[in-house]
């Protein structure tokens, strides 16, 4: 299932009721790279419906990717893919 979140408190609301297995999919919607990334991460979540995504497009979520990047102490990068298990 991919989710599209736009605060954190959605992914702090949502993290806390996923299973032990979640991603965050950070993405470009201008990116010709995320837009095969997005491709691929749909066949993936549809291979493996027990592994929630939760999506932002960096452009206009720039400040919540920004919070994830130093929250996790990662690169901004897009596309990028955290995972958590």
């Amino acid at each position: 299932m991919i989710i599209t979140v736009y605060s954190t408190q959605e992914i702090i609301e949502a993290a806390s009721t996923l299973s032990s297995r979640w991603m965050i999919f950070k993405h470009s919607d201008t990116c010709p790279i995320s837009t095969t990334a997005i491709k691929q991460l749909q066949q993936m979540s549809a291979a493996h419906p027990e592994v929630t995504v939760l999506m932002l497009e960096v452009k206009s979520q720039r400040d919540l990717s920004d919070r994830i990047a130093k929250e996790y102490e990662t690169k901004h990068e897009s596309p990028q893919v955290l995972i958590f298990n």
